[in-house]
C-alpha cells in the first residue's frame, strides 16, 4: 500500500497496490497457504467454479491458480465437473479422518436443533465439545 494509505480506507486508483506490488506479496505467501486459499474458495451453494473466478477469489494470478489447482486435481482433493472445478473426494475422505471422539451439540444456545452441516457452514451451532 502507498506511503500515507489509511489502513481500511476505500481503495482508489491512488490507494490501490499496483500489480508488481500484489505478485511480490503472493510470492511471500507459500504454496500451501495458496493451495489452502484455492481450497477456500469453494461456498456453501457453489458446487463448481471455473478458473477464473477461483483465481479472482484466492487473489492471484490465473497462472497461478492452475498450477495449484492441476496439483489438486492429480492428489484427488479437486475434481472437475461440466461447468467447473468442485471439491473432491480425497478431501472428504481427509476430513472424515477426524477423531471420531470429538461430539457436537445437538441444539444451539436458543434450543434449537442443529446439525453437523450447520458447524460446517459456520451456521447457528455452538461450538465442538
Amino acid at each position: 500500500m502507498p506511503a500515507g494509505a489509511c489502513v481500511g480506507a476505500p481503495l482508489t486508483p491512488s490507494t490501490r497496490p499496483s500489480r508488481e506490488v500484489s505478485l511480490s506479496i503472493q510470492h511471500t505467501r507459500s504454496m500451501l497457504a495458496r493451495g489452502l486459499s484455492v481450497l477456500r474458495c469453494f461456498r456453501p451453494g457453489e458446487p463448481e467454479l471455473q478458473l477464473s473466478e477461483i483465481a479472482r477469489r484466492a487473489d492471484m494470478p490465473k497462472a497461478t491458480a492452475h498450477r495449484i489447482i492441476s496439483e489438486l486435481v492429480e492428489e484427488g482433493m479437486l475434481e472437475r465437473g461440466e461447468r467447473g472445478l468442485r471439491l473432491g473426494v480425497a478431501l472428504f475422505a481427509l476430513g472424515a479422518r477426524v477423531p471420531r471422539q470429538l461430539t457436537l451439540r445437538s441444539r444451539d444456545c436458543f434450543g434449537r436443533p442443529v446439525s453437523c452441516g450447520d458447524v460446517v457452514r459456520g451456521g447457528p451451532a455452538g461450538p465442538v465439545d
